[in-house]
């Protein structure tokens, strides 16, 4: 089998505790068969996200605190300057996603 190329999912949060685990009960353990890396960069949320998120999801979920509220695009930037993939999705914390079966009509 040829090797496949790496994801890299960034998460930007921003008080965003009552959201962000759902997005990754959908994502973590659903990205077979690319080799992916989670990555939660925190921009200084004062409801604890970042803690929780380290605390429930490690180690499959890396947190970056990026240590102030740098905004949506910079704290990306942060997350996608942390790793080096092939591919990178940006993924609002927020977003449920669906997984599709792996054939059609499964």
């Amino acid at each position: 089998m040829a090797a496949r190329d790496s994801v890299a999912i960034i998460i930007v949060t921003y008080n965003s505790r009552g959201d962000i685990d759902a997005c990754l009960r959908s994502i973590v353990g659903h990205t077979a068969p690319f080799p992916t890396t989670i990555t939660v960069v925190d921009n200084q949320s004062t409801d604890g996200t970042a803690g929780y998120v380290r605390d429930q999801w490690s180690p499959s979920v890396r947190v970056i605190e990026a240590g102030g509220n740098l905004g949506f695009a910079r704290a990306n930037n942060v997350g996608i300057r942390a790793g080096h993939h092939a591919l990178l999705l940006l993924l609002n914390s927020d977003t449920v996603v669906d997984v599709l079966p792996s054939k059609p009509g499964s």
